[in-house]
């Protein structure tokens, strides 16, 4: 059901007015009034008639603390509650499931925290028309123990309700939605400003970039300080929010060691002098330096393309609008030698250069996005999943007048295959694609193995695998029924890939693979976690590799990639020209399947065998009997 965005309003204005404090107790700190202030408030770029009231304490006078129980309403439209208990422990509910908050010993305990963390805002949760989810089930413990007080991070208990610093409350209710709460100082210039905002990808930015954001960001960089009690507790947040949510992916510089250590015990303790380095550099008050301490991070934990946590960077490292703070940037960059990583850039451009090459006369379909025939093999290539829900609700079912996106374009290249009878064999080309939206590969996959599609995911922070079954509408006539689950193309489907293929480009041919599905190419290139959204204390965002993985039928995680079940190129390849020769692709597909339709054959003959032997001795049996 679609989630309202203004439902409850006036428990919304409610959440944005939070309460007074009037008593109040303290932990880990002395009693302390704190000043109330009433700053603007941005939700999904719009800004907001009521403003929200937040909280600064003596100790940090520039750092937000906002209600726990305000935040979630804010965002949901509902109220949470708090029951206060014995020794300083509260219990926090709402209609997904409850946390302890103990606030004299600085820990949260939830026996379900995906649930109790788990948000609903607005139209990311709108599943398109061809997608419906049908189950969801889990296995292993799902309780998780998050200890803040070891981040120098204090709460406060009054009138009712728990404060704790916003970037923190903020960073509990991430979870993988998709949104995030960022906050951006009182600058010399601009006043401060909360906003919420909800984007599955950074690409959607129109609802993230508000002029208002980026002249706060501006005028920051302008300052070109940060206040210590602020660049304090951003380095503290940034180490709690890493280490309890970030998905400590394995092929980053420091995200094995975070399976055992925290980012702070790693930047302290390593004889690496630029780690030591990068960790003076994010708790400094110079903008310039902690920018670079920024960039430097970003470059250790850099997995592929999920994680870009210096995203905002660039805006306020403008040559052209801030020369000075670029230059001191890069002046501090100088100072370090960071981790290289594979430049994917010049291998993706050989690579289409090679396709485009030998499929000069491919069909485009949009985009990208091409079809291309030859002899029995049919190709349809696409460089990102992307699905335009907005059009999937209003497309009218059974025409052919699809939308203009990867699920339109696929159908379109289907249905010239099987117009033409001499195509037996269908590869879905992934040899440049970067991922994108589930919602595609999940309609791919049950297209191409004629049953429901699943979602298998490990949470990184609990050790719970959940499965998510999805019903497709796969012949798109509007109904959800058993037609939909048999293939709709009685095709040999293949899968081409490279180590460019990631995230979703990564996925599909792991779930492929487990369905029996061939592989064909090189082995694709991970992506193992999926994205959330993330903002440091001083409202820089970025998207971070989250605590919930990708898995495989087995409960493993898929950075490992897919592993072709033909090989046609290595590391040592420099022409790539037959990755898209048709006569190899044909070949491949036709000897794959044939072999898997002989053993097929071989089991049947030896069932037969079977059967016949028993039948012989039985009858000997009952003629020595006679």
């Amino acid at each position: 059901m679609k989630v309202k965005l203004l439902a409850l309003l006036a428990v919304f204005v409610l959440a944005v007015s939070g309460s007074i404090a009037t008593t109040s107790d303290a932990y880990d700190a002395d009693d302390a009034m704190p000043t109330i202030k009433d700053v603007d408030f941005y939700k999904l770029g719009v800004k907001m008639p009521t403003k929200v009231s937040l909280r600064y304490y003596s100790d940090m006078p520039n750092v937000p603390y906002i209600g726990v129980c305000q935040l979630y309403n804010i965002y949901q439209g509902e109220v949470m509650t708090i029951a206060p208990g014995s020794d300083g422990k509260y219990t926090v509910k709402n209609g997904n499931g409850s946390a302890v908050f103990d606030l004299k010993n600085g820990i949260i305990h939830s026996d379900d925290y995906r649930m109790f963390s788990k948000m609903l805002l607005g139209e990311a949760f709108d599943s398109p028309s061809f997608l419906k989810k049908i189950d969801e089930s889990s296995e292993g413990s799902k309780a998780a123990t998050i200890n803040y007080s070891d981040y120098n991070i204090k709460a406060y208990y009054a009138d009712g309700e728990i404060f704790m610093p916003l970037p923190t409350v903020a960073d509990l209710y991430m979870g993988v939605a998709g949104f995030m709460t960022m906050y951006v100082p009182e600058t010399s210039e601009s006043s401060p400003a909360m906003y919420v905002v909800n984007s599955t990808l950074l690409v959607d930015v129109p609802k993230i970039l508000n002029p208002d954001y980026l002249s706060g960001l501006y005028s920051m960089a302008k300052d070109g300080e940060r206040t210590e009690d602020m660049a304090r507790f951003s380095y503290d947040n940034l180490c709690f929010y890493l280490d309890n949510f970030y998905g400590k992916v394995s092929s980053s510089y420091i995200g094995g060691q975070m399976k055992t250590k925290t980012l702070d015990q790693i930047l302290t303790e390593s004889n690496d002098s630029n780690l030591k380095q990068i960790k003076e550099w994010l708790q400094s008050t110079s903008l310039a330096q902690y920018c670079a301490g920024m960039i430097s991070l970003q470059a250790c934990l850099f997995d592929n393309g999920h994680t870009q946590a210096d995203a905002m960077i660039p805006k306020i490292n403008d040559a052209e609008e801030f020369p000075e703070l670029a230059d001191a940037i890069q002046t501090e960059l100088k100072k370090v030698e960071l981790p290289s990583h594979f430049d994917k850039t010049q291998k993706t451009e050989d690579i289409k250069v090679a396709r485009n090459t030998v499929w000069s006369d491919a069909v485009v379909l949009g985009g990208d996005d091409t079809y291309y025939e030859k002899g029995d093999t049919a190709v349809f290539t696409f460089n990102q999943f992307f699905a335009d829900e907005e059009a999937w609700n209003a497309y009218v079912p059974g025409s052919t007048e699809y939308p203009d996106d990867s699920i339109g374009h696929f159908e379109i290249a289907l249905n010239k295959a099987e117009a033409n009878p001499n195509i037996k064999n269908f590869v879905i080309d992934l040899s440049t694609n970067t991922g994108g939206m589930t919602e595609v590969l999940l309609f791919i996959m049950a297209t191409i193995t004629g049953d429901y599609a699943s979602q298998r995911n490990l949470d990184v922070q609990t050790g719970a695998t959940y499965v998510e079954k999805y019903h497709v509408d796969t012949n798109l006539d509007g109904k959800f029924d058993e037609k939909d689950l048999k293939k709709q193309y009685d095709f040999k489907f293949a899968i081409l890939t490279t180590n460019l293929s990631f995230s979703c480009g990564n996925l599909l041919p792991v779930y492929a693979k487990d369905e029996g599905i061939m592989i064909i190419g090189e082995k694709s290139g991970g992506g193992i976690c999926n994205i959330m959204l993330g903002s440091t204390s001083d409202g820089l965002f970025g998207t971070y590799s989250s605590y919930s993985a990708l898995a495989t039928k087995s409960g493993a995680d898929v950075e490992a990639g897919a592993v072709p079940d033909k090989v046609l190129i290595d590391s040592s390849t420099t022409d790539y020209s037959v990755l898209y020769d048709m006569d190899t692709l044909s070949l491949a597909i036709n000897e794959f399947y044939k072999e898997s339709d002989n053993t097929t054959l071989y089991i049947a003959i030896a069932l037969v065998c079977i059967v016949v032997m028993a039948a012989v001795i039985l009858f000997v049996k009952k003629r020595n009997t006679v």
